[in-house]
């Protein structure tokens, strides 16, 4: 394990307290969310420069970001949304977002190919954590910034899809030479 690995591994606690101090919302507890928050943020952006930094960076570290992101990021939201029916809606769509495109990423790693992160990946999850600490300091255009990562995170779909049709798509010509069919 790296000083990145555990950069990654940090939001695992950071989401336990995070989820605590929202189920106890009170003005104290939404500045503590707040700062695990941010702290998971740092935590984020530090792991990648921290592996590159050391020469550490790996497909396991790749998946381990990835995966502490999703394992962060998702409860949040539905934290949040509470019984909000527009904020469940959109937890719920960046939820499938997630797990759909880790699906794609984890099938082509499977078949020897990489489906690198997209910009519009990190534009998404920039755009959900501010939406998110917007929502916690109960900020009015929180559910509206959290809108627009919804639309960014169906647009993120998308290009991960069609990225992911070319690898596939490779790989069913191969499939298809290698067994004698033309």
């Amino acid at each position: 394990m790296t000083l990145a690995h555990f950069l990654g591994l940090s939001r695992l606690p950071l989401l336990v307290l995070t989820a605590f101090v929202l189920i106890h919302t009170d003005p104290v507890h939404v500045e503590a969310a707040a700062a695990f928050i941010v702290a998971a943020m740092i935590s984020d952006m530090a792991d990648g420069m921290v592996a590159r930094k050391q020469q550490t960076v790996s497909d396991f570290g790749a998946t381990l970001d990835m995966t502490c992101d999703k394992i962060f990021v998702c409860p949040v939201l539905f934290l949040l949304a509470g019984r909000d029916e527009l904020l469940l809606w959109f937890a719920t769509v960046i939820t499938v977002r997630e797990f759909y495109v880790m699906g794609l990423r984890v099938h082509s790693a499977a078949h020897g190919d990489v489906l690198h992160s997209r910009v519009s990946g990190k534009i998404k999850l920039c755009s959900t954590y501010a939406g998110i600490l917007l929502l916690i300091f109960d900020v009015a255009w929180g559910r509206a910034v959290l809108g627009v990562a919804v639309l960014i995170a169906v647009w993120s779909a998308v290009e991960y899809s069609i990225h992911a049709r070319r690898l596939f798509l490779a790989e069913q010509a191969v499939e298809m030479s290698d067994s004698g069919v033309s």
